[in-house]
């Protein structure tokens, strides 16, 4: 393995500790940056190259959206996606009697195939002579919008494309891996732009437990600024919340931004989540990103509770292992140059029993 060099750094946010360090002698980097939120400040850590540090493990499904692999509707706001991948089913294998998961389904929410559509395309910079194809979602309008609440102080609108993954029994799925290849094309228009604002958001994936709204639990991977409203290079965030006041309002448990990776436009990368289920000592959530070519980066490795502190601890219930969700002024910013939101995925893996 290549000798890389080592950093370590430390930092506790609210009642977690995130750690991101290397296997050999470390060198703390004083470097800090701080991020105003209303639960407090995220500190920025050191982000190191190596090779995945996940390992081990059951492969329990896969998808390249090749062979007869298709997407098909299911009403006017779910899709579904059906068909075989080289032995890979979306519906015996991913949601058959013997598989941790019981259903899967695209939701759109609202509006029409015109504003927001899932389809399998055409793989980007390959000859089309070899048939790759990749999952595109992509997006044009906001179609779902609200007035002024605690939630959105000034109303918003907003859009959703997601892949909603739902496990048989959450008590038998305390744990979650997943790998996927992600293509954000045209995305120069969104580090152009001012977009996301504060209160504004791009979601590529998340989870939650609990169905209900009451006592729920979520964690997601965004992309977004290092400062909201300004112009500049896209960083991942992400973050773990409650409900509370009666799933009125959501509270932040942990959250991070990491300020070293920028997001890659117009190239491929690979995208490594695990998560555990546990309390501020054994809950975990740890990101790597590897873009082609380029060495794999630790985004986060947090330690910290992943269940709602009111309920107890009762395995995971969705996940949303593909997800385009954001707000109205992210899809202004590719209308604008006369473009669509667009975000490819490919090659998803699901593990049981794999950890960094």
């Amino acid at each position: 393995m290549t000798k890389l060099k080592k950093y370590c750094a430390f930092a506790v946010i609210m009642a977690i500790t995130l750690t991101a360090c290397t296997e050999n002698s470390m060198t703390p980097e004083s470097q800090s940056e701080h991020l105003s939120k209303k639960s407090g400040s995220v500190l920025k850590t050191d982000i190191f190259f190596a090779s995945s540090q996940l390992t081990g493990g059951t492969l329990l499904f896969k998808s390249g959206f090749q062979g007869g692999t298709q997407v098909s509707t299911i009403s006017s706001n779910r899709d579904d996606i059906i068909g075989d991948d080289y032995g890979y089913d979306w519906t015996s294998t991913l949601q058959g009697s013997s598989s941790l998961f019981n259903d899967f389904y695209i939701n759109y929410e609202s509006g029409a195939s015109t504003d927001r559509i899932a389809s399998i395309v055409q793989t980007p910079n390959t000859d089309p002579a070899i048939f790759a194809k990749s999952m595109q979602f992509k997006i044009d309008n906001a179609t779902t919008c609200y007035a002024p609440s605690p939630s959105y102080p000034n109303g918003n609108c907003k859009a959703r494309i997601s892949g909603e993954l739902f496990s048989r029994t959450p008590q038998n799925t305390k744990e979650y891996y997943q790998k996927v290849k992600v293509y954000l094309p045209d995305w120069q228009y969104l580090e152009q732009s001012t977009a996301p604002v504060a209160g504004g958001w791009f979601i590529l994936w998340e989870m939650g437990n609990d169905p209900l709204l009451y006592n729920k639990f979520k964690a997601n991977l965004q992309i977004r600024k290092a400062i909201s409203g300004s112009t500049g290079a896209l960083r991942f965030y992400v973050k773990g919340e409650n409900t509370y006041n009666n799933a009125i309002n959501w509270s932040t448990l942990w959250e991070y931004l990491n300020t070293s990776f920028q997001v890659p436009t117009n190239k491929w990368m690979t995208i490594e989540i695990y998560m555990k289920e546990g309390d501020a000592s054994n809950g975990r959530f740890y990101v790597t990103a590897t873009p082609d070519g380029e060495s794999t980066s630790v985004i986060c490795n947090i330690y910290g509770t992943t269940y709602n502190i009111n309920n107890t601890v009762n395995g995971f219930e969705t996940f949303n292992p593909m997800k385009a969700y954001c707000s109205s002024e992210v899809i202004d910013a590719f209308k604008n140059n006369g473009k669509s939101l667009k975000v490819l995925f490919d090659d998803l893996e699901i593990w049981s029993n794999r950890r960094p």
